[in-house]
């Protein structure tokens, strides 16, 4: 697998470019802003674009963004701190295949950087975590329950789908040799059953779970 790492820091630089190649990986570039991103991906065509976004997040989420767009053959994947987990949606919105934090652990960190090249959304397993809060709801007692998601099963291909990374509704239509429209209604579904607003989140969602009930199912 090539990589690019985009990071301010020549000293973060040199520990995932040493991190990366120990597991069997090659660095084609390293940069330090996000339109050095733009332009090296645009050269050295990686597998992997590591942006890192201490520092400068919404320079490097625009970079990552016009990366998605242009290279959509690279994964865009975001680096972020222990404390930035609010920027995950909005990474993901803006074009992410991938969102990992400093503090995980090197093994799964190169594994979902794999993962991201292979075409799949990746998140690191601690922001799932706490991600699960957000599909919860509070009881007449206060306490939180976790709800059920049951998907038929042409709901749970749509799905199993979009977790590899094709959220379009082209995209899906042209896998699933659906309609657009049909697409379209099956998203609306899913959506409604995750009690959420938008792919991303459905996809956070199921990168945390094993599986997802279907209907019918024992």
């Amino acid at each position: 697998m090539q990589i690019l790492i985009a990071d301010k820091h020549a000293l973060v630089r040199s520990a995932l470019r040493t991190l990366v190649e120990e597991h069997g990986h090659r660095v084609v570039a390293e940069v330090a802003s996000g339109p050095e991103a733009v332009e090296m991906t645009r050269r050295s065509e990686p597998d992997v674009a590591l942006l890192d976004l201490e520092g400068s997040p919404f320079e490097m989420m625009a970079a990552g963004k016009r990366i998605s767009s242009a290279f959509p053959h690279t994964a865009v994947v975001v680096l972020a701190g222990p404390g930035e987990h609010d920027l995950f949606l909005e990474a993901v919105s803006s074009g992410a295949r991938g969102f990992v934090t400093r503090d995980m652990d090197e093994h799964i960190f190169c594994t979902l950087l794999e993962r991201a090249a292979a075409g799949e959304i990746v998140v690191a397993p601690e922001l799932a975590t706490k991600l699960l809060e957000v599909y919860t709801h509070a009881s007449a007692d206060g306490q939180h329950v976790r709800r059920a998601m049951t998907l038929t099963p042409r709901e749970h291909e749509v799905l199993s789908h979009m977790t590899r990374g094709q959220t379009s509704n082209r995209a899906l239509a042209a896998a699933l040799d659906l309609s657009e429209n049909t697409v379209r209604f099956h998203v609306r579904n899913i959506l409604e059953k995750f009690h959420v607003h938008s792919r991303a989140a459905v996809v956070a969602y199921a990168c945390s779970h094993d599986a997802v009930a279907l209907e019918g199912a024992e």
